[in-house]
């Protein structure tokens, strides 16, 4: 994943497939996942959703965002669960 700070930067996996949705912004809640630069962290629409809400609701709740911004969000955690943890022995 690039994490390139300074602008609006997209997340990416790999040369083909890019979370253009997902942005990180040093002056945006401090470079925290969010949407579309706007002052939405992906962890509070995968929070939502992990504790019952609805795509319906989470865009309720959340005039701004649309319909893929939630699905991105939900996709870009999925890929952060891929992941491996080393430890340190």
């Amino acid at each position: 994943m690039s994490r390139r700070r300074g602008g609006s930067t997209p997340a990416t996996l790999n040369a083909s497939v890019v979370f253009d949705r997902i942005t990180f912004q040093p002056q945006v809640l401090g470079g925290r996942a969010c949407i579309r630069g706007m002052r939405i962290p992906v962890s509070v629409i995968v929070g939502a959703i992990a504790h019952g809400a609805s795509t319906a609701e989470v865009l309720a709740d959340h005039p701004d965002l649309e319909e893929q911004d939630v699905r991105q969000a939900l996709e870009y955690a999925a890929w952060l669960t891929t992941e491996e943890v080393h430890s340190a022995e």
